[in-house]
């Protein structure tokens, strides 16, 4: 009796893939419609931070405040943000610094570094004076260029 290593040529699995290859299936709209209504349902507003006062801020909520910050710095246009809480040696958050990542678009012709010094700043102060936050790492990364070019 001869084996094969390949599946055999009457193994029902092999028969019903190769059947199945090449056919298209389309997702009916009503699902698609209702599960993209399902995932707007429900909103994810994020880890929770806590801040002076023995009050906590959603990581989300933060993130917006430094995005929109940012698209206030000429030239400036934020694509994405996060937000790292300090945490204890069990990985809880705790009140402390926190770590900014912000990548954004920037016009042509605008000083990267000097708009990198800007948005620090901004960071720092409305992080301060809104939730009673001090910085820890700041990462900035441009990672688009838009045409609008910037006046000098």
């Amino acid at each position: 009796m001869g084996m094969t290593s390949g599946p055999a040529a009457s193994d029902p699995l092999s028969s019903g893939l190769r059947a199945m290859r090449g056919q298209v299936v389309a997702t009916p709209r009503r699902l698609t419609r209702k599960v993209m209504a399902d995932i707007g349902a429900h909103p994810r507003p994020g880890r929770e931070i806590p801040i002076p006062g023995n009050a906590s801020v959603s990581e989300t909520e933060i993130a917006a405040l430094i995005r929109t910050t940012a698209d206030s710095v000429e030239g400036v246009c934020a694509r994405g943000c996060r937000i790292k809480p300090c945490r204890d040696v069990t990985g809880t958050p705790i009140i402390g610094p926190v770590d900014v990542e912000l990548s954004f678009a920037v016009s042509y012709g605008s000083n990267i570094p000097a708009v990198s010094e800007e948005l620090a700043l901004k960071a720092r102060t409305v992080l301060s004076q809104r939730y009673g936050l001090s910085t820890g790492r700041l990462n900035f990364k441009a990672v688009d260029l838009t045409s609008r070019v910037v006046s000098t």
